[in-house]
């Protein structure tokens, strides 16, 4: 074989190379999500992330931008300051990027600009603080705000709408507003729906399985007395089934070695956070009930499979 076939049999071999690395390229169907968010899109990074990979069809890549509480007013107003420093990384996320502080949690600190900016994205999801939640003033110019830088970053990804949901029966706040859980639900729900439809975005709705499971469960939560409470002994709980918002748990004071306890009245349970995993599996992959295969050790059969119907439920009556 001479020189000249040798060559082209280089080049030959060469171009076949580069067109499986093209079609590599093409055929990745990773598909890349943002959660602009608080704690109540954090919680989804519990079970969300090992449903799709026991799936074994999709690809995904699933990070979030998270300040605790964090409402779209805030949001704004950190994307304003990371423009005008872009030092200033207030967010919390699971995305490494390049010169990012590690925390010591083995996270990373970030701003907006620079997770929005981080190659592409094929959803990011937006949502409002639980305590702004309920008011329909708070989606109107801020939320447009949001929704525009967005866009302005990533012009192709879908922007979905994430439905909270209403804070337990027994939640101090709800006092404080003059309203309960049904009618926080209510607005909640209604704000949502009201904001997605604008814009025609898709909305998942974990907010109203929330509101399903509360209204199917057998044995409804029943907050305890006072002095219920103040007669428990550590490390003795409350009894808490029926919802699957809140949990109670035994803290150390402070000043003392005291033990108190306290009582989380807003944030999912671990059946609550297995729920919204079902209904962003489902909803975002198109998939259903019978194909979900996890199921948590610490949870029994019976409970997953309520979970998935009121997941089901959920996403049918919002079709």
């Amino acid at each position: 074989m001479n020189r000249i076939s040798v060559k082209v049999l280089m080049i030959l071999a060469l171009m076949a190379s580069l067109f499986v690395l093209a079609q590599d390229a093409k055929d990745d169907k990773t598909i890349k999500i943002l959660m602009i968010g608080n704690s109540y899109s954090e919680s989804v990074l519990s079970y969300f992330p090992e449903m799709v990979k026991n799936d074994g069809t999709i690809n995904m890549r699933l990070r979030q931008a998270y300040i605790g509480g964090c409402t779209i007013e805030r949001h704004l107003k950190e994307y304003d300051k990371a423009k005008a420093n872009p030092k200033h990384r207030p967010y919390t996320t699971n995305l490494e990027l390049p010169g990012a502080p590690k925390t010591k949690a083995g996270k990373w600190k970030a701003n907006l600009p620079e997770m929005l900016a981080d190659g592409t994205w094929d959803i990011v999801t937006i949502q409002q603080g639980s305590s702004h939640s309920w008011r329909p003033e708070t989606y109107q110019a801020d939320a447009d705000r949001l929704v525009s830088i967005v866009r302005e970053y990533q012009p192709k990804a879908e922007i979905v709408v994430h439905e909270t949901w209403a804070y337990r029966c027994d939640s101090p706040r709800l006092a404080n507003w003059k309203i309960d859980q049904a009618e926080m639900h209510k607005r909640v729900s209604s704000c949502y729906k009201d904001f997605a439809s604008r814009y025609k975005f898709r909305l998942i709705p974990v907010g109203d399985a929330v509101d399903i499971f509360r209204k199917q469960v057998d044995k409804p939560f029943k907050p305890m007395t006072a002095e219920e409470k103040a007669a428990l002994v550590y490390p003795k709980l409350p009894e808490e089934d029926g919802d699957v918002v809140g949990k109670s748990f035994w803290a150390t004071k402070k000043d003392s070695k005291e033990r108190e306890l306290k009582t989380d009245y807003i944030h999912l349970n671990k059946q609550g956070r297995y729920l919204q995993a079902c209904v962003w599996y489902m909803y975002l992959f198109g998939k259903s009930g019978a194909d979900i295969k996890i199921f948590p050790k610490d949870m029994n059969a019976e409970t997953c499979r309520t979970m998935i119907k009121c997941a089901e439920k959920a996403i049918q009556d919002n079709k």
